[in-house]
């Protein structure tokens, strides 16, 4: 799926094109909560017991963007099978790239 403006260069691209999964985001219903394990964008993080939440800088804690379970992935060559993978941001200042 390459876009209309980079045409031109669809076959150079398509050379370095790696296997990968679309991820549909599905609002939570009314009072849902999801398990900690679980993916999910923004909420609360699975840490293990004793895990020190993630700090900014300055010592503020950072705000879970996703959260990727690989169990609940379609399998991919080449990729973890199971884990999870985490992404935070800073609650301020986001355009300095250092926290993430």
């Amino acid at each position: 799926m390459i876009p209309e403006f980079l045409d031109n260069y669809k076959g150079q691209l398509e050379e370095f094109k790696l296997p990968s999964v679309s991820i549909k985001a599905i609002p939570v219903e009314n009072e849902e909560i999801l398990n900690f394990r679980q993916s999910k964008f923004l909420g609360k993080p699975y840490l293990p017991l004793n895990f020190e939440y993630p700090k900014d800088g300055d010592g503020k804690p950072l705000i879970l963007l996703a959260q990727i379970n690989f169990d609940e992935l379609p399998r991919l060559e080449g990729y973890p099978t199971s884990g999870i993978l985490q992404f935070y941001i800073p609650s301020s200042n986001w355009y300095d790239m250092s926290d993430y």
